[in-house]
């Protein structure tokens, strides 16, 4: 029995589901390489020897946490450390037949004791940190939500990544292109190049034997021509060259700039994976917050998106921009708003955060329109 501890977008099983963190397996093969091929709820996968070694765990113990929503036919709490109500509540109500809890005391205390300690206690308690915040006005950290300055850094590793794989799939199109036309730059300049030397020395030569006494009767126009060639070519032929210089310099950087990008296109499967990390763990925060504001919408978000319909799908629209608008104020320390449309030395990630809010604004929006178009429209008037 295995769990694999990171979401991968990249493997996917028989099904056609993706790999996720705490997604429960059977081995069924251990593969020379080091893969192994496993069963479970959402499929059959060979899983690659890489992923294994970093992101694959025995599943026959697992905490808490991972075990919300399982039902199995006994269950074993280990109880080693401090934990509350809920630390003990999930794993004790997971078995059909059994519900046994091991508890490791210290000193004098007595398994009774432990057990009736975690019972009563529940970690809602504000830290000193967010009490602080609090009465200063700022927006606190709630338990199970991410704090101020790790939104900040997802969001800001976010909008990087982004930006780098959309940098990445520009170049990937366009800088072939590139080098395909510095290469046919370079290649007419060379001809150019060759053409006017050759027309040089034909003048040079045409001078050496016909610009010459009692030669010249009856040549004086192709003397000028050559005259005139020889006196212009020289000129011409150093510009050609220098417009090479720059075709070869101009060739070599989008050269090093497609190697850099074939080099960074075989870290997309990482970028890609790091970036739905990070999506999944902001989408887990948001969610956690939008339970919140639902419970207890504090005024600041009441003053952006109005009072929280009663019910329904405009409800759950509201829901939604509550949660991101808190998020995205609790990480950028805002007390009203999304904050300004303009600011020097903004780093990427707020504007991130910002696109996010907008578009869960604009959803709110919209439905509420929706929804007084509905009401404006006047019924069939059928009735029998």
């Amino acid at each position: 029995e295995i769990v694999t501890r990171r979401n991968n977008p990249q493997l996917h099983t028989d099904q056609g589901l993706m790999i996720r963190n705490r997604n429960q397996w059977t081995i069924n093969t251990i593969h020379r390489n080091g893969d192994l091929t496993v069963n479970g709820n959402s499929g059959s996968i060979r899983l690659p020897a890489d992923y294994v070694s970093s992101h694959v765990h025995l599943g026959y113990a697992q905490t808490s946490h991972s075990t919300q929503g399982r039902t199995v036919d006994r269950s074993i709490l280990v109880l080693d450390g401090p934990t509350d109500v809920r630390g003990i509540y999930v794993p004790l109500t997971r078995g059909r037949h059994h519900n046994d809890t091991y508890i490791t005391v210290v000193g004098e205390q007595s398994a009774v004791d432990v057990f009736a300690e975690s019972l009563t206690r529940s970690w809602i308690d504000q830290p000193a940190l967010a009490r602080q915040v609090e009465l200063s006005g700022g927006n606190m950290h709630r338990p199970g939500t991410l704090p101020d300055h790790e939104l900040r850094a997802l969001f800001n590793q976010k909008a990087q990544i982004e930006g780098t794989l959309t940098q990445l799939d520009s170049d990937l199109h366009w800088l072939p292109r590139d080098r395909d036309q510095a290469r046919g730059d370079l290649q007419h300049a060379g001809e150019q190049l060759d053409h006017d030397r050759d027309r040089l020395r034909t003048a040079e030569a045409y001078l050496e034997v016909h610009d010459r006494p009692l030669r010249r009767r009856g040549r004086e126009t192709g003397i000028g021509n050559a005259r005139h060639s020889v006196e212009n070519l020289p000129g011409k032929i150093r510009d050609r060259q220098e417009e090479i210089e720059r075709f070869q310099e101009q060739l070599s950087g989008v050269d090093r700039k497609l190697t850099r990008a074939n080099e960074l296109a075989s870290q997309r499967p990482a970028l890609e994976t790091r970036l739905a990390d990070i999506t999944t763990r902001l989408d887990d925060d948001t969610n956690i917050r939008s339970r919140q504001t639902r419970r207890d919408p504090p005024d600041r978000i009441v003053d952006t998106l109005g009072t929280r319909p009663p019910a329904g799908k405009i409800a759950q629209t509201w829901d939604a921009a509550a949660g991101r608008l808190d998020q995205h104020q609790t990480a950028y320390q805002l007390t009203t708003g999304i904050g300004p449309n303009h600011k020097p030395a903004i780093p990427d990630g707020f504007h991130q955060s910002r696109g996010i809010v907008a578009v869960a604004m604009r959803n709110l929006r919209e439905a509420t329109n929706q929804q007084q178009r509905d009401a404006q429209q006047p019924g069939l008037g059928i009735s029998r």
